[in-house]
């Protein structure tokens, strides 16, 4: 909730207008006749039709790295305190991806909990981070400044009595048309 608030808030600050509807209710049509952002934890129905088979993707409660570069795992999942068993690292995708149509975009936000979920609401309506994901989207681009239109951010924040923390770019990765 609070990131969808603090999602509307942005929008509202640059005149736009925030349409919010449960996504259940949400039909694959509308998806297709707008620019629309989904949020959530378990990708159900969204997570099959926006699959990106060759990047990053959520497989029961973990983030799935299909091609690791180096320096990245194959699999990410979440860590627990050994002794209290509290949440301390959440991890999150975002993906920015063509309707069907591909005249418009679907913008996904998934935690694999909600503290990640948040983190990566926050990052995204976060100008400083914004900037540093500017900077990484562009470094995919031959020309080091181009953002490409279609693309995946993998997200991991730390986690202290269940309230997201220090959040950073795990990988970016640019994704085809």
């Amino acid at each position: 909730t609070i990131g969808l608030v603090n999602l509307c808030e942005m929008f509202f600050r640059v005149g736009d207008t925030c349409q919010v509807q449960q996504s259940r209710l949400l039909n694959f049509d509308e998806i297709n006749g707008h620019n629309v952002i989904l949020l959530g934890g378990s990708q159900s129905w969204s997570g099959r039709v926006f699959l990106n088979v060759e990047g990053f993707h959520f497989q029961s409660v973990v983030i799935i790295n299909r091609k690791p570069q180096p320096g990245e795992k194959p699999l990410y999942k979440p860590e627990f305190d050994p002794v209290t068993n509290q949440l301390t690292r959440d991890y999150a995708l975002v993906l920015m991806l063509p309707n069907e149509r591909k005249e418009n975009r679907v913008l996904l936000i998934y935690g694999i909990y909600t503290q990640g979920s948040q983190a990566a609401i926050e990052f995204l309506t976060n100008p400083e981070r914004m900037a540093q994901l500017r900077i990484a989207l562009a470094g995919l681009s031959a020309d080091k400044k181009t953002i490409p239109p279609y693309f995946q951010v993998l997200l991991t924040t730390t986690v202290e009595n269940a309230v997201p923390g220090n959040t950073s770019i795990v990988a970016v990765r640019s994704v085809a048309n």
